[in-house]
């Protein structure tokens, strides 16, 4: 706690204190505790926090979670996908190693037909490798590694 905070703390107890005098007029205890809830408010006049903006349409509130019922994860690997990924990874390899050999070998007559398999090979190996990557370390138990993070085929 900050030291204004105290010394406000403090001042709010003596205010309270000195409020509930004994005074034989009729309405002497309403008038002082209508002054010491005045002189409160009047002397805490510290800047109110930032309200922080919460947009309603991508909140979570109570009702939403009692609605859909036990929330269940389910972190069983997805096996058509992983398969679209080794298939992806292997094809691309293929290409890549398929491409460089026709175009060191000059096979269709000049290097063109080797850049291309080169090229499709390595269009096919990078989500191949990125994929078959994140099922191999969410298998492993990796932190941070999902079989939600391959997406649905």
């Amino acid at each position: 706690m900050s030291s204004r905070g105290l010394y406000s703390q403090t001042r709010r107890s003596r205010v309270i204190e000195s409020s509930f005098s004994l005074n034989p007029s009729r309405f002497s205890l309403r008038r002082s505790l209508h002054s010491t809830l005045l002189s409160l408010r009047c002397s805490s006049r510290s800047p109110a926090p930032a309200m922080a903006y919460v947009d309603h349409a991508f909140s979570i509130s109570d009702e939403d979670i009692m609605m859909d019922g036990p929330y269940v994860v389910q972190n069983k690997p997805p096996i058509r996908e992983i398969a679209l990924a080794i298939s992806l990874l292997v094809f691309g390899t293929l290409g890549i190693i398929i491409g460089v050999i026709m175009a060191c070998n000059h096979v269709g007559g000049d290097r063109t037909h080797g850049v291309f398999f080169a090229i499709l090979g390595s269009v096919l190996f990078l989500p191949g490798f990125y994929y078959t990557r994140i099922a191999y370390y969410a298998y492993k138990g990796y932190k941070g590694f999902s079989f939600a993070n391959i997406p649905p085929v």
